[in-house]
């Protein structure tokens, strides 16, 4: 399989690093997987964390619903 030109991303990068370091070490290859992990660790700590969204209250099915329950849901909205 070829290679392609394609950039990687930092993760890729930091991978590729690492097993490189793991199996075939220098000390410029233990240098540059330490320097994409603290790379990588500081991408992942300046992360947002997402809030979920709140759930509707509205039901799936009105078709199936009492009238009490439609007139309920028509006063709430």
């Amino acid at each position: 399989m070829a290679k392609s030109n394609t950039p990687q991303t930092l993760m890729a990068a930091t991978k590729s690093a690492i097993n490189k370091a793991k199996y075939h070490t220098t000390q410029e290859k233990k240098d540059l997987a330490i320097k994409l992990l603290t790379q990588l660790m500081s991408e992942v700590e300046a992360l947002e964390i997402v809030k979920p969204k709140a759930k509707s209250a509205k039901p799936k099915n009105i078709n199936k619903m009492t009238k009490a329950q439609l007139i309920e849901l028509i006063n709430k909205g």
